[in-house]
């Protein structure tokens, strides 16, 4: 069996760093003035409270509280090069003709695990990813106008979303109250990843289910009060108003889903410099590394209705741990400021040898009686063919699986009642 390229789910790093320093060479560069314009002490440090709920039938909402940088003023205004807004984490220059151009990337939490509801029982995990790509703005008037374009950089579902946002910004000495509508358009390998449901994930009211791409609508309200002159609360209540190529698959269970963050951030100068900006410092660097991962990796194997899971390491002896090079790349913009960018890539490939069946139900093979398979008993179509035939002149019924269906009894021998008994066990 070969393991596919895992998300993974644990990394314990151990990390050998072998440094060299790049001097960097005094010359106009107009990136480097520009991330070296950027103020930390510009943003505020915020705890947000996250509310959501889930797309997906019988998943419960989603609540978590996250660490973010923050502003005051809303990310429609011009005012700061990096912006967080809706879940996008953005870097952004402003033009002479009045246009902002930059990049944008954001965390894709759409996903399940298969036990997450029964509604999801045989279905394989969706996993989350990052998206990133472009974004473009422009203030037309009152009204605030974004376009952004983001696609899969990690190879989950190989999708793209594209965003339009324009919003109407409203604000006081004290106050600002932002509303603002979306339309996302996602394309069909996105939602059919997310939404669909493959040929060997159906099941009797689960039908297989391909969509292709659709365009959610949404609107939101964001309200800022500053409290105090350094500390300000901030919340945003956003319905989304589902297409009908996502309502339409067997797996979700809603046509609008409802989001609200609440956060309370502190809005003062962290960041101080111990002593003179002016002295010389290594404004880039090059850290080569290695990392050790360790990996758990897990599959789903689908039969009659059924799953299980296997651990590949444990169960199947693949290794559990692999080394992995990496490289980082820093960029000073001040004393206590920096930008650092890590490249690795975490894959695995590895085989091993069965030295024995794999058992996944043996009730699906055996005494299932409430499916029949072309008109065949499921155990005669898996090849087993030792199953004796009731006498109708002489037979009695016996609960089965701690009563969940009867069976006429063939024979009441200790190795029959013990057969019996390990399959209710195995169900």
């Amino acid at each position: 069996m070969t393991a596919a390229r895992n998300i993974i789910e644990r990394l314990t790093l151990m990390q050998l760093v072998i440094t060299s320093c790049v001097q960097t060479v005094a010359y106009a560069n107009p990136v480097a003035d520009f991330l070296h314009a950027i103020d930390l002490n510009e943003y505020g440090v915020g705890a947000f409270l996250y509310r959501s709920q889930s797309y997906y039938d019988g998943v419960d909402d989603f609540v978590g509280i996250f660490p973010l940088p923050s502003t005051f003023d809303h990310a429609v205004y011009d005012n700061y090069a990096f912006y967080v807004r809706d879940g996008d984490f953005g870097l952004r220059k402003t033009l002479a003709n009045g246009w902002q151009l930059g990049g944008v990337a954001k965390v894709q939490t759409l996903g399940y695990r298969t036990g997450d509801s029964p509604a999801l029982d045989g279905m394989r995990r969706r996993d989350w990813t990052i998206q990133a790509g472009a974004n473009a703005g422009r203030q037309l008037g009152p009204i605030r106008l974004d376009l952004m374009a983001r696609t899969d950089i990690l190879g989950v579902h190989d999708g793209q979303e594209y965003t339009l946002k324009p919003a109407l910004p409203f604000r006081g000495q004290s106050w600002q109250l932002v509303p603002q509508f979306e339309a996302l358009c996602q394309s069909a390998d996105l939602v059919n990843y997310y939404f669909g449901v493959t040929e060997d994930e159906a099941v009797p009211g689960r039908p297989a289910y391909s969509p292709g791409g659709g365009t959610t609508l949404s609107g939101s309200l964001n309200l800022s009060w500053r409290f105090h002159p350094k500390w300000y609360l901030t919340a945003t209540a956003q319905i989304d108003f589902l297409p009908d190529v996502i309502t339409d698959s067997p797996v979700v269970g809603r046509d609008r889903v409802g989001r609200v963050v609440l956060g309370v951030a502190y809005d003062a100068p962290v960041f101080i410099a111990a002593h003179d900006e002016t002295d010389p410092l290594d404004l880039a660097s090059i850290d080569c590394g290695a990392f050790y991962a360790q990996s758990e990796s897990n599959v789903d194997l689908l039969g009659g209705g059924s799953t299980r899971n296997v651990d590949l390491e444990s169960e199947l002896g693949l290794d559990d741990g692999t080394w992995v090079a990496a490289i980082d790349a820093i960029w000073r913009l001040r004393l206590y400021h920096r930008l650092e960018l890590t490249v690795f890539q975490l894959s695995r490939d590895a085989t091993t040898d069965l030295d024995g069946p794999l058992t996944i139900k043996e009730y699906y093979d055996r005494d299932r009686v409430h499916r029949g398979l072309n008109r065949a008993p499921p155990n005669e179509t898996h090849g087993i063919s030792d199953r004796k035939i009731a006498r109708l002149d002489d037979y009695r019924w016996e609960k089965r699986c701690r009563g969940l269906y009867q069976l006429p009894p063939r024979s009441s021998t200790p190795d029959r009642q013990h057969s019996e008994q390990r399959a209710c066990q195995d169900f």
